[in-house]
């Protein structure tokens, strides 16, 4: 992505980007999103790599949807 783009982006709204979930946070969420009985035959490596692509916001949004991840959301 273009840097101006992504700096359009940050000035826009913050949470486009990924600031507030880094990657040990990301490994924790994704050992828990297994535990839930939707993603119960889901691969870890491969849901974490779909979270890496996520933004603040996107990860914010999983964390609250899926019931075991929400110690580690945005709450405020």
């Amino acid at each position: 992505m273009a840097v101006t783009t992504q700096l359009r982006k940050i000035a826009l709204h913050p949470l486009l980007v990924r600031h507030h979930y880094d990657e040990n946070t990301l490994r924790k969420m994704a050992a828990d999103i297994l535990c839930d009985p939707s993603h119960y035959h889901a691969v870890k490596e491969l849901v974490l790599e779909d979270m890496i692509a996520m933004s603040d916001f996107e990860l914010d949004r999983l964390s609250k949807e899926i019931k075991v991840c929400v110690c580690v959301c945005m709450c405020r």
